[in-house]
């Protein structure tokens, strides 16, 4: 927690200080403090501290900076490392693990030219004159950001004399080019290297590889780009939830339907699949469509909830956030979808569908939501149609479902907190006591026609799950009549 408090600071520095130099600007009392460098070493020194970051993202980090000739010019040191550290910055934010990002330098007869390039997510070429400009922020891929960075990149370099170019193939990546004039100023000061004093941990994600979590415990998926947020999240809520986390909504959703959670957290604005699509995508879908969502935003506008309850939204929170009201929150969730399908039990989900109870239940599931519905005819009739068979177990109904045991399960204990086991047997269960209420077959012919290989096994579970022997409810059945 104190990590991620250092480095929020960090950011919050950054960004007053941007803001001030911006307002410097604008009243002309921002001025540059010439001098000579070798800009080579300079450039090795300031890219030197990423090399880290790129290790530990997975990232190809390549430095084409050649040691000879050395191109000595003057530049505003504190300026240009700031250049760099925003191109590099922005670079590391937007390549996924796996990519590459380069830095070259090269010269001609009038200019030094610093290129730095990603494959990365790019900018939308609808957007791509817009970049410089102060506060104009790509929803698409970077919604959370300042605005800032790159309009105050280029004050400093128009006030050396410079240019920057960009060239961008949105999900393909980006280059961005500047050129800086070769000069020299009449100095004292010998040409030298300036160590960096770029602070990389501002955009290093935290290590939250030392949070333990308890293998019995419910499961919560966290969606959110901001790796900082899942990590927070984790922290609070890990000593009661498994917590998973996913960086991007369509991983998100792969996650989701591998592991089935008990509730999903989602950030709103995110690059690609934002919060609303993620959400709805959830809620269309048969496996996941009762897991409970909870939209993070930082924006509390009545029309942005109204867009995420119409996407099947459970619940909203605002940024920054209690981490009580958090706890409390998803306690809440949890335990209202377990009251909602508490009484979906065995007997609720019959294979019955002549009988009155069954209907019951099959219009209470679809109230709940027909996605529900959906899911449970299909594991229904699948027992239905082979209630008989005694070898018919979980992974076989999974496979002719089309998914794993472990969503099957997750799915059906989320939806009747029984295990597929035992809802099969009860439900073969409740099928023997509707045959023997209503034919007049004997006990072992109803035991071996719902599924089960011994009478014996099949009356202790009967008693078992109805209270009382299976020739008790024939005798209390003929006596009704």
């Amino acid at each position: 927690m104190l990590q991620l408090a250092d480095k929020n600071i960090k950011r919050l520095q950054r960004l007053v200080n941007q803001i001030l130099d911006i307002q410097k600007f604008d009243s002309g009392h921002l001025k540059l403090n010439l001098v000579n460098i070798n800009l080579s070493e300079s450039l090795r020194e300031w890219a030197a501290p990423f090399a880290n970051l790129a290790a530990h993202r997975h990232i190809k980090f390549h430095t084409d900076i050649p040691r000879k000739p050395e191109i000595v010019t003057a530049i505003d040191v504190e300026k240009c490392e700031r250049i760099l550290f925003n191109l590099l910055s922005n670079a590391f934010k937007f390549t996924p693990e796996n990519g590459s990002i380069s830095i070259s330098l090269s010269a001609d007869d009038k200019n030094a030219v610093i290129t730095v390039t990603d494959s990365g997510m790019g900018i939308p070429a609808d957007e791509l004159a817009n970049i410089f400009n102060r506060f104009f922020k790509t929803d698409r891929i970077n919604p959370n950001g300042s605005g800032i960075g790159l309009a105050l990149s280029k004050v400093f370099i128009d006030m050396h004399g410079g240019s920057i170019d960009v060239a961008s193939n949105e999900g393909a990546g980006s280059s961005f080019s500047v050129h800086l004039p070769l000069r020299r100023v009449d100095t004292d000061t010998p040409a030298a290297s300036i160590h960096s004093q770029a602070d990389v941990s501002e955009i290093e994600p935290i290590d939250d590889e030392q949070f333990k979590m308890p293998d019995d415990a419910r499961t919560v998926l966290i969606i959110d780009d901001n790796k900082d947020i899942c990590t927070l999240v984790r922290t609070i809520l890990g000593d009661t939830y498994t917590i998973l986390s996913a960086n991007s909504g369509a991983q998100g959703i792969r996650l989701a339907h591998k592991f089935v959670p008990n509730l999903i957290i989602c950030d709103v604005m995110m690059p690609g699949m934002d919060g609303y699509q993620v959400c709805k995508s959830l809620k269309s879908d048969s496996l996941t469509s009762h897991i409970p969502v909870l939209l993070l935003t930082a924006c509390s506008r009545d029309e942005q909830r109204v867009e995420g309850y119409d996407c099947g939204a459970d619940a909203f929170m605002t940024k920054p956030f209690e981490p009580s009201m958090l706890v409390s929150r998803c306690n809440s969730l949890i335990a209202n979808r377990d009251r909602i399908y508490t009484n979906l039990d065995a007997k609720a989900i019959s294979l019955t569908p002549a009988t009155n109870e069954a209907k019951k239940s099959s219009s209470t599931i679809a109230q709940a939501h027909a996605c529900d519905d959906e899911f449970v005819q299909r594991f229904t009739g699948i027992i239905d149609t082979r209630l008989s068979d005694p070898d018919l177990s979980v992974e076989t109904i999974a496979d002719e479902m089309g998914i794993s045991r472990v969503q099957l399960y997750r799915k059906i204990k989320a939806l009747t907190n029984y295990t597929a086991v035992e809802l099969i047997r009860n439900i073969r269960l409740k099928k023997a006591a509707i045959m023997l209420k209503t034919t007049t077959a004997t006990i072992s012919e109803i035991a071996y026609a719902v599924g089960f290989s011994s009478p014996g096994y099949f009356s202790k579970c009967y008693k078992e799950y109805h209270n009382e022997t299976p020739g008790e409810t024939q005798k209390r059945t003929s006596k009704a009549n």
